[in-house]
């Protein structure tokens, strides 16, 4: 929502100013901006978690469709016009899924992108004057920065994976973090985008089972084998405890779905456990 908020209240600012406005209406419309922009930031963001990262065409028309009535109908709401929002949205997000399946993956290349289709977007919408240019960048660079740039992270080396976990996490005080390992080797830390002290969600790439049955994911266009997901939980692990890592239902529902124990990062080890398992996990290190 910040993101949001910031980039509303910058396009309006600036375009009110360029466009002969005083002062105090500069501020007055980048007020309104940052008010619009952090409610349209919230739900840019959860389009991200519903679409994950770069897949399939019917995944990318999805976004780009979803993109485009969120954004068309936040130019409304705000006086503006509705096309002008809807292409900025559906350009931005179009940019941004070319950009990525070519490889542009950088948090600042992927909004820059993003930023330019959104005010290309909004001047084939009808976009006329600066303000509701700035306002289609605008909302172009917030469809890069919460949707297409989900700071996801591929590491070679596990264990460079896991320490980075712990760090993100905040040695295990801030929220959990989670990673897919990949059956080539790799390890891919998932965003932190609605993570709590008690949850992480997984519910992006489009995680789902093959008909092999093997867990797999979609990353730009190329599709992976999970072998298994690792998570970060808070606390500290106590051997006497008939739950010694909190081993949650959600944990079991999820281990039962791939077929294996996971595993947990916890207090600086490292378990692998299920459902029929928790109150005794193996501790690999």
């Amino acid at each position: 929502m910040l993101a949001g908020a910031a980039g509303g209240f910058t396009g309006g600012a600036i375009g009110t100013a360029l466009y002969g406005g005083s002062f105090s209406d500069a501020m007055g419309a980048g007020i309104k901006g940052a008010v619009f922009g952090a409610f349209s930031g919230a739900i840019t963001a959860g389009i991200g978690v519903q679409f994950g990262d770069v897949g399939g065409i019917v995944n990318e028309l999805g976004r780009t469709g979803a993109h485009g009535l969120t954004q068309g109908a936040f130019s409304a709401l705000r006086g503006g016009n509705f096309w002008q929002g809807a292409a900025a949205g559906l350009f931005s997000s179009f940019g941004g899924s070319v950009s990525g399946a070519f490889g542009v993956t950088g948090f600042f290349g992927t909004v820059a992108v993003s930023s330019a289709m959104g005010g290309v977007g909004a001047a084939i919408g009808g976009a006329r004057n600066t303000e509701d240019i700035l306002f289609g960048m605008a909302a172009g660079a917030m469809v890069g920065a919460l949707n297409h740039a989900l700071h996801s992270l591929l590491l070679k080396k596990r264990e460079q994976a896991y320490d980075k976990m712990i760090e993100l996490s905040e040695n295990g005080s801030f929220h959990e973090v989670a990673c897919f390992e990949l059956h080539d080797g790799n390890t891919l830390i998932l965003p932190e985008q609605g993570n709590d002290a008690r949850n992480a969600n997984i519910k992006y790439y489009n995680l789902r089972k093959d008909s092999k049955g093997n867990p797999i994911i979609t990353i730009k266009g190329k599709t992976y084998i999970v072998d298994n997901v690792t998570h970060v939980h808070m606390g500290t692990y106590d051997p006497q405890s008939t739950n010694p890592i909190y081993f949650s239902d959600e944990d079991g529902d999820f281990s039962n779905w791939i077929g294996k124990p996971i595993k947990i990062l916890m207090d600086g080890h490292l378990f692998s456990t299920d459902s029929q398992n928790y109150m005794k996990p193996k501790m690999i290190w």
